[in-house]
């Protein structure tokens, strides 16, 4: 086995076991003691600590206990008894981003260096750096790991220190990764493209200091932060969410957002300067169509917005949906976008009882609508009845309302993804083997029947942005 291998099976344990957490092996600041060693250059560090005795492995461990086989799963590994080799941390360091991760290494102070070394593959090497075994793949990648500490130790660096600094002390795993790398990077990927809107940590007045991340184990599941450093651009407004109190439950995925009308206008503006010609093309279809882009359309788009995705026969429904403040507005661009679409010869469109249906092929139909002060866009119309007949809804499914509860979403957010995590997994599972002429693994629907909803949002301080998950386990 090679020390990929090695590094994703020793990770996967620690994950699977949500092995350890607390201030065992930390270092100087509280950081923790491998990034002492590991060369400052290093563009993504992560450290998982394996302190057993703490509340947090504990808490970790009974959360893995309620899965169909997760006791037998951990007898299995204390069988193995590597974790007691493995010292009190351990680190991954990427020295290189570009080698495909044959520039990898792996860090800790071993419990029992014979034992952990016979674990490991005999074609692994490692080398031993202040009291820290290092393993790498090859010979070459731990001489680029000595030589590339004489520029200073990651411990050192401001941006690696702000990030930890940042993260809850109570995560079991924490992972660092260099801003300027990847903005970097990033601008070099999108200089080869035809790309010119895409990305804001991509502008040269916006900088990326570094991207962090930490997950801790809870009573009822797990949470994830994730933190975005820097001095980001962009003023993402605030809004308490109603739409899940209007649209029914049921929803596989959730996307709630608000002023779209405010990137849209700035992405049309910036498209007009890179492409003059637009602008005499959209006052065309603006006297074809009777209406104006910036007076009757992206205003239907300042409020609060959502994606839903629910379960369908063949395909998921999709709902697209907008709260509004004019109606008759809203009615008049949909006229103006039937009329549009009539000209081109190549939609059929029709409208019956307040919905306006646009088929584009045999196959796929959207449906639009003004009910209840949204504007709804959907692929199944039958959507819409459940819709205007609302008995059940999202706010009150069992799921969302824990994965709510769980995640601490505050009553005024930037936006939240919510996915409920069984019946997705589920839904796609089924539709994947029913294609395919098989049946589910009753023990994977087992296993999955113990995960509940999942919820990310997002809040933004300063030039940071700022995302806070949470994954239930019952």
């Amino acid at each position: 086995m090679r020390l990929r291998a090695a590094a994703l099976a020793a990770l996967a344990l620690c994950v699977a076991v949500l092995a350890g957490c607390g201030s065992g092996g930390s270092g100087p600041k509280g950081l923790p003691g491998g990034a002492s060693v590991v060369p400052k250059s290093a563009p993504a560090f992560i450290s998982i600590t394996t302190d057993r005795s703490s509340t947090q492995w504990q808490q970790a461990l009974a959360l893995v206990k309620r899965f169909p086989g997760g006791s037998k799963a951990l007898a299995q590994a204390k069988g193995k008894d590597v974790l007691s080799a493995i010292g009190p941390e351990l680190d991954v360091a990427v020295l290189d981003l570009k080698s495909s991760g044959s520039d990898v290494v792996l860090l800790t102070q071993p419990r029992d260096s014979a034992k952990l070394n016979s674990a490991v593959s005999s074609d692994t090497v490692h080398t031993v750096v202040d009291g820290w075994t290092v393993y790498a793949n090859h010979q070459s990648t731990l001489k680029k790991f000595e030589a590339e500490r004489s520029s200073g130790s990651l411990s050192d660096d401001k941006a690696f220190q702000d990030a930890y600094a940042n993260l809850p002390s109570e995560a079991i795993a924490k992972a660092f990764f260099s801003g300027s790398v990847i903005q970097q990077r990033l601008q070099q990927s999108l200089a080869q493209t035809s790309l010119p809107l895409m990305s804001p940590i991509s502008n040269q007045s916006s900088k990326l200091e570094s991207l962090s991340a930490a997950l801790v184990p809870e009573q009822t599941g797990v949470k994830l932060h994730v933190n975005a450093n820097g001095s980001l651009p962009g003023s993402p407004s605030t809004f308490t969410p109603g739409l899940p109190a209007e649209l029914p439950s049921g929803a596989l995925l959730y996307v709630s957002f608000s002023n779209l009308e405010s990137s849209l206008r700035s992405a049309l503006q910036k498209a007009s300067q890179l492409y003059p010609q637009l602008d005499a093309a959209r006052a065309q279809l603006e006297t074809l169509g009777g209406f104006s882009v910036d007076k009757n359309l992206l205003p239907l788009f300042g409020g609060e917005g959502a994606v839903a995705v629910y379960p369908g026969q063949k395909l998921p429904t999709l709902d697209v949906v907008f709260k509004i403040s004019d109606e008759a507005e809203a009615n008049k661009v949909i006229a103006g976008v039937a009329k549009l679409a009539q000209l081109s010869k190549k939609v059929k469109v029709t409208t019956a009882k307040g919905v306006t249906q646009f088929q584009v092929s045999k196959t796929t139909t959207i449906s639009v609508a003004v009910l209840n002060g949204m504007l709804i866009v959907t692929n199944q119309a039958s959507s819409l009845a459940g819709i205007s007949g609302l008995t059940q809804m999202l706010a009150d499914d069992p799921e969302y309302k824990q994965a709510v509860e769980g995640s601490g979403l505050p009553a005024h957010t930037s936006g939240f993804v919510y996915v409920n995590t069984p019946q997705a997994v589920k839904y796609q599972l089924i539709s994947s083997a029913h294609q395919l002429h098989q049946r589910v693994n009753p023990t994977v629907l087992a296993q999955v029947s113990h995960l509940q909803g999942a919820l990310m949002y997002v809040d933004k301080h300063g030039g940071n942005y700022e995302f806070t998950g949470f994954l239930g386990i019952k």
